[in-house]
């Protein structure tokens, strides 16, 4: 029984304290100090477990509140439990603070209470933010993955389908037109970049002639690259987030054909890479994630000469 006695001035008062424990973690506590007989600190030790009881009960028929669901999402991405789900650890760090900003007002709410119209006004927030339909994506597919992985798991009751399922993105598609060159700007670009002799020449011609990723290009040794069978073997890539190498985004290895252009070029390189077992350059701010930075600020360069 959580009672016990202790001493002030000579008089002896009681301390209770009980304790309830939902399924889903956590304990609940109440506590009393200052009680004056033990018969009242039975009475109070009974009335606040049953309390606590109650509160445990209560949680336990909603299930986890969507904070602690967050937490035990991340944890599960973590340790590779949850890989069968919409977002994978490597990328889901960055989603994972989205929603701690855009899904704030939830937090201490049960997880089984979260409606579409909390959703709906989560991608209100985003669009004001001038967040992109993408980033309303990222975060309509962590909702739906968390709450598929809760309900697989029973860390929710009381739902059969995700809030966001059906709630539609509110940023138009048509918000932003992707950045693309023309034939004669790709061509003026490596012109230019080839006559400067500039440290990216390499790494935009690689991009142009086998449509590789860039952290695909990042990680490729000399040792992917079969000269007799006319094949680039893509079997990894360079994660920034993580600063390690890993499998590719698509998960699966694939083959790059090498075009005689693409032959002729690898030639020239070769020579240029010396004892570095890396086929291409490595370029501090390539690793640092900036090269569509870079690539704007040549082409905008470019632009402005005469």
């Amino acid at each position: 029984m959580g009672i016990k006695p202790y001493t002030v001035n000579g008089t002896t008062l009681y301390r209770v304290h009980a304790s309830a424990y939902p399924e889903q973690g956590g304990r609940i506590q109440r506590r009393a100090d200052g009680i004056k007989t033990m018969k009242e600190a039975d009475r109070v030790y009974k009335e606040m477990l049953r309390d606590a009881t109650e509160e445990a009960t209560k949680r336990n028929l909603q299930g986890s509140s969507w904070k602690r669901l967050i937490l035990e999402y991340a944890e599960a991405l973590h340790d590779g439990t949850a890989v069968d789900y919409e977002i994978q650890w490597t990328t889901a760090a960055d989603t994972i603070r989205t929603l701690e900003i855009y899904t704030a007002p939830w937090m201490d709410r049960p997880a089984s209470e979260v409606t579409p119209s909390d959703v709906k006004a989560a991608y209100r927030w985003m669009e004001a933010d001038g967040k992109s339909r993408s980033r309303q994506k990222a975060l309509k597919s962590a909702i739906n993955g968390i709450f598929t992985w809760a309900m697989d798991n029973r860390r929710v009751k009381g739902i059969t389908t995700s809030p966001a399922r059906d709630v539609p993105l509110t940023v138009s598609k048509d918000e932003k037109r992707p950045e693309v060159l023309t034939q004669t700007q790709i061509d003026t670009l490596l012109q230019e970049a080839m006559d400067a002799s500039h440290d990216w020449y390499p790494v935009w011609a690689m991009a142009l002639l086998t449509g590789m990723r860039s952290g695909e290009m990042y990680a490729l040794e000399w040792s992917d690259v079969c000269f007799e069978e006319k094949l680039i073997h893509v079997t990894k890539s360079y994660n920034g987030r993580i600063k390690a190498v890993k499998c590719t985004k698509g998960g699966y290895w694939r083959d790059v054909p090498i075009s005689e252009e693409l032959e002729a070029f690898l030639h020239e390189l070769r020579p240029l890479t010396g004892t570095s077992k890396y086929v291409l350059p490595r370029i501090m701010h390539w690793q640092r994630g900036e090269a569509a930075r870079v690539l704007r600020f040549f082409c905008k360069r470019s632009e402005s000469r005469p």
